[in-house]
């Protein structure tokens, strides 16, 4: 959750902005439970998890040249770090792999 100076939004709203095609739509999008270990200690923590593909801007990429790019985004208050971010996401593959 981070915010530059001059920028009117924050990171996961940037990368919201970058989507399109949700699986669900940002707004029907609930906090999700998943367990974090650090430093030997489990926690149970809530994050937003959003899915859609990548939104070109066709005045820069000309139409034949755009591909379908997944996007999986999470979003949690706080610094939380990549390794949470590893957990959700290969919790995540589990369920689509199955």
């Amino acid at each position: 959750m981070v915010k530059g100076a001059g920028i009117t939004l924050m990171t996961p709203g940037i990368c919201l902005s970058m989507m399109t095609d949700f699986v669900v739509a940002p707004q029907g999008v609930e906090p999700h439970s998943y367990v974090a270990i650090a430093d030997g200690h489990k926690g149970q923590k809530m994050a937003n998890v959003y899915a859609g593909f990548y939104d070109y801007d066709d005045a820069i990429v000309e139409c034949l040249k755009q591909r379908r790019v997944s996007i999986v985004l999470r979003v949690k208050p706080g610094n939380c770090g990549k390794h949470d971010s590893q957990i959700v996401l290969i919790a995540f593959l589990q369920k689509v792999n199955v």
